[in-house]
């Protein structure tokens, strides 16, 4: 019988291994050890975040409850406020649970956080200093508690030796961090372009009451995206393609290359199939789709639970179009990484 395989876990390890490990390597700094015990510190994060969004938020409402206000649904009952928190703390669990620092938090923020504010600046005429307020407040709030209870992946510190991850030269290569960013920031105005093109604005119009215009659709322009999309190309490149690019072999590489259908049960063929790929696919995979699950799910939540006059079909497809635009990205990633590995 062959040996079974095992999945690897997610490529930043559990908390107790990225904040609390002591492990050091000859040249490197000291790496910091958390003194707040591992059950508290996810509650901790919670609460933090909660705090500086409600505070940040209560702060900025003089200079953008006019707008929000005019467009936002009423959140009156309970069961409504216990949805949405339950919700924040779901999204905050993923990425805690999920091992990711807070450059991967800041990055999946970014990228999962900005559709429904793009919608509001796209079609209720929202001022974009409005946008970039709640996108900083958003961006802040969920970043700050990784930041204080979470030492960086060695793939995202620059002072992490180069025998700590796998390809540091290409993943600390300005040309190519360049030209991933680049990529991304193109994947997505291709998607946004094309969407803007065909369906999406039928869909805006018989799915949402209230739009103010759609003129922001119908006369989007593609280089127009690209420069706007920068920055979403840059959080993509470093939710996605540098720690996968980064990641070293573990064991289920090793079981992988001793696999032998000839021999093997009809379990570990289909466990084969379904997860024989090797730790940078496995890294690229998982992140991709928490990328995914996360635009849609958020942004499916934020608009039919935020926005008068949404509906939950509405709500789905503006959310799936940046869903699809993270599954993309991730595919060419994972093939332009084939490339340069």
């Amino acid at each position: 019988m062959a040996p079974r395989k095992r999945a690897a876990g997610l490529p930043n390890g559990p908390v107790d291994s990225v904040v609390a490990t002591k492990k050091t390597t000859a040249g490197a700094p000291p790496i910091p050890t958390s003194k707040i015990p591992p059950p508290l510190r996810f509650p901790l994060a919670v609460i933090l975040n909660m705090s500086l969004s409600s505070l940040f938020y209560t702060i900025a409402s003089e200079f953008t409850a006019g707008d929000l206000s005019s467009v936002s649904r009423s959140v009156n009952d309970w069961p409504q406020i216990f949805g949405l928190v339950a919700c924040k703390i779901l999204e905050l669990g993923v990425s805690w649970f999920g091992g990711f620092d807070s450059y991967d938090v800041l990055s999946l923020t970014l990228l999962t956080h900005l559709p429904p504010l793009v919608l509001l600046v796209t079609c209720y005429s929202i001022r974009p200093t409005t946008l970039l307020s709640c996108l900083f407040i958003d961006l802040a709030a969920t970043s700050a508690p990784f930041t204080l209870l979470r030492r960086l992946h060695p793939a995202h510190a620059s002072t992490s030796p180069p025998d700590a991850v796998a390809n540091k030269s290409i993943i600390s290569d300005l040309p190519t961090q360049i030209f991933t960013s680049l990529l991304g920031a193109v994947i997505y105005a291709c998607t946004l372009y094309a969407s803007y093109s065909t369906f999406l604005p039928n869909l805006l119009a018989t799915n949402f009451t209230g739009l103010r215009s759609l003129s922001g659709i119908y006369n989007a322009q593609f280089l127009t995206l690209i420069v706007l999309f920068l920055p979403v190309g840059l959080a993509a490149k470093v939710l996605l393609f540098t720690p996968a690019t980064a990641s070293k072999r573990d064991k289920a590489d090793e079981v992988r290359e001793k696999f032998d259908p000839a021999k093997a049960t009809l379990e570990d063929t289909i466990w084969w199939n379904v997860w024989g790929w090797e730790k940078r696919g496995r890294v690229m995979i998982t992140r991709g789709l928490v990328l995914a699950g996360v635009s849609f799910f958020y942004g499916w939540v934020q608009v039919f639970a935020s926005i008068e006059g949404a509906t939950s079909a509405g709500a789905a497809g503006w959310s799936g179009v940046w869903a699809l635009a993270g599954v993309v990205t991730g595919c060419v990633y994972w093939w332009v990484g084939d490339g340069a590995t």
